[in-house]
């Protein structure tokens, strides 16, 4: 049934000229199953990122000088990166939040020089280590989180117990290279 679903979507995409559709297979249609979140919100929080980040290129001036990434979750919505003014951060922040279906946005951008390469990968490392270890996790699917990494602070984003939020920010702490972990959860009653 899940299949039959699944394929339909991928053929409501397909006929409305979407090609941004990912390859859907078994293991797509397991973490489907897995998030909590609704199917409607996993695509709202796709559309949420995608509107964003053009917004943001949109705007040449910003979007010449400034690194950013924009991830969302249930529609909360987190803004990392580098700019080298305020007042392109304060832009950035109301850009973001003027994308539909928006309701609440972390603008964790900072005001400084574009992160290095060698940070970026040093980055990209500590997130692959904190999503491992989630993925062994016993506690909770690790489709549950999020986790971004940004000049080694780490922001863990999802819907989580709170006995589930402790264990994801306990595992992002211990984590070799991992500065400060920022809480964006919206915890869920057990």
């Amino acid at each position: 049934m899940l299949a039959r679903i699944l394929a339909l979507v991928v053929m409501v995409y397909l006929s409305t000229g979407c090609v941004g559709v990912a390859v859907v297979g078994a293991g797509a249609g397991a973490v489907m199953a897995d998030d909590p979140r609704s199917f409607g919100t996993q695509i709202d929080d796709e559309n949420i990122e995608s509107r964003a980040l053009r917004a943001i290129r949109d705007n040449n001036e910003i979007s010449a000088q400034s690194h950013v990434e924009v991830v969302s979750y249930n529609r909360v919505v987190l803004v990392v990166g580098q700019t080298p003014a305020e007042s392109y951060r304060t832009q950035i922040g109301q850009l973001v939040a003027e994308v539909p279906n928006v309701r609440k946005v972390y603008n964790e951008v900072k005001v400084t020089v574009p992160r290095s390469a060698l940070t970026a990968m040093s980055d990209s490392t500590i997130t692959s280590k904190i999503k491992s270890a989630l993925l062994v996790e016993s506690e909770f699917p690790s489709s549950n989180v999020k986790v971004v990494t940004e000049n080694s602070e780490v922001f863990l984003m999802g819907l989580v117990t709170r006995k589930q939020a402790e264990r994801a920010t306990e595992i992002a702490r211990t984590t070799n290279g991992v500065e400060k972990v920022v809480q964006i959860f919206e915890i869920q009653e057990s």
